[in-house]
């Protein structure tokens, strides 16, 4: 069983690197479907999940799960499915839907933000702000407002920027691999 998913968890970590580092990456093309390109942003959610770090006491369970909130509308439909009780980092993962603000924002480890749901950002900040959760959004101007990671379409690329500052002030680290793919902004 450990040498399984460990197999399974190298095939992915080879995965990530091969579509990121190769001229004519999936990730680079060009996206005319807007079904394609959530498609790319669950691949880059399931491997943020691989490659981020939480302080130990955040799991004080070692069956807790790892929670990937969505919050407001979701905007990947089934395909967001397709991660739910996969493995990342060892612990199984749960997606969880979060229509309003509310104290359950608390209880997860990543919390997606839609573009349209981003002008309550402000509000989300209030109730997780300096906790270790890691929030992802859909453009620059939120990776400016106090979040972590944005994913941003650029020349009909999606790319990634990770606002360090803000990750190292919650205690998440951030694996150096990750980092060497990323934007990185303050």
């Amino acid at each position: 069983m450990f040498l399984e998913s460990r197999t399974k968890y190298t095939i992915w970590i080879l995965l990530f690197f091969l579509l990121f580092n190769t001229p004519n990456n999936l990730f680079s093309q060009s996206f005319a479907d807007k079904s394609i390109e959530y498609k790319v942003k669950v691949g880059y959610l399931y491997n943020f999940l691989q490659f981020i770090y939480w302080p130990r006491d955040t799991f004080k369970d070692s069956r807790k799960p790892l929670i990937l909130a969505i919050f407001g509308k979701n905007p990947f439909g089934y395909i967001i499915e397709q991660i739910e009780d996969q493995t990342a980092r060892g612990r199984k993962i749960k997606v969880l839907y979060i229509t309003e603000i509310s104290e359950k924002l608390k209880d997860c480890h990543i919390i997606f933000i839609p573009k349209k749901e981003q002008k309550n950002f402000p509000e989300i900040l209030k109730i997780i702000n300096k906790l270790p959760i890691v929030t992802i959004g859909e453009d620059e101007e939120f990776n400016k407002s106090e979040a972590m990671i944005s994913l941003i379409k650029l020349d009909r690329k999606i790319v990634f920027e990770i606002n360090l500052k803000k990750a190292l002030q919650n205690n998440i680290k951030i694996s150096s691999k990750l980092l060497k793919l990323a934007r990185i902004t303050e």
